[in-house]
């Protein structure tokens, strides 16, 4: 769902969204993945604030190093 208006406007209108797609996640380093979509949107025609009927849409993510690790104790039962 998407909100449309003005910083001057009082008014905002919602306007829904069905998307379906596919994706994949790529990892480029130890740390550092990549994951790229792509979406179609049933509703594009109803839809006066995003009209394209399909999205591509591309993230990351960084996890830190996990440095020395670290032994498990053994607990005795």
């Amino acid at each position: 769902m998407f909100a449309s208006g003005t910083e001057d406007s009082t008014q905002q209108r919602w306007e829904e969204s069905w998307s379906a797609g596919v994706g994949r996640e790529m990892r480029m380093t130890r740390w550092l993945s990549i994951t790229a979509i792509v979406l179609y949107d049933f509703n594009h025609k109803n839809n006066q604030l995003q009209s394209r009927p399909v999205s591509f849409r591309l993230g990351y993510q960084i996890t830190p190093f996990p440095g020395k690790k670290q032994k498990r104790s053994k607990k005795n039962s």
